[in-house]
């Protein structure tokens, strides 16, 4: 696979395990930044311009993946960045309403190495 070394993508996810997939599945192709809660992705979110932005939508503390997505937006630098939401959650899950609140796609957790490589890469083209 080759390397997008200009390529810079925020996981925003409370979940270590999680972290660490995305490292497997996408650290070879692009920069990866990690934020294991709301505080540590919104201090991200202010200095760095990222390609892309996924937050899990459902972590452990209050702020949630949507409170993500607003700072994102609010922000200069990664106000016009694509967020994609990741959760969980099957149930209940309206892809239209997350599209609707500002978000540009989502993944649904397990998700395969192939499929969040392709995903991706046809959001970053």
């Amino acid at each position: 696979m080759k390397v997008n070394d200009n390529k810079q993508i925020l996981i925003v996810d409370d979940e270590q395990i999680d972290r660490q997939m995305m490292t497997i599945f996408l650290g070879g192709e692009y920069k990866l930044s990690f934020a294991d809660n709301y505080d540590a992705a919104c201090a991200l979110i202010l200095r760095q311009a990222f390609d892309l932005i996924i937050t899990d939508l459902h972590m452990s503390f209050k702020e949630d993946g949507s409170q993500v997505l607003a700072f994102a937006r609010a922000s200069e630098l990664n106000q016009h960045v694509p967020v994609i939401a990741y959760t969980a959650s099957r149930s209940g899950l309206n892809k239209q309403s997350l599209i609707e609140s500002g978000f540009d796609g989502h993944l649904t957790k397990p998700v395969l190495k192939n499929d969040i490589q392709n995903f991706i890469r046809s959001i970053l083209k």
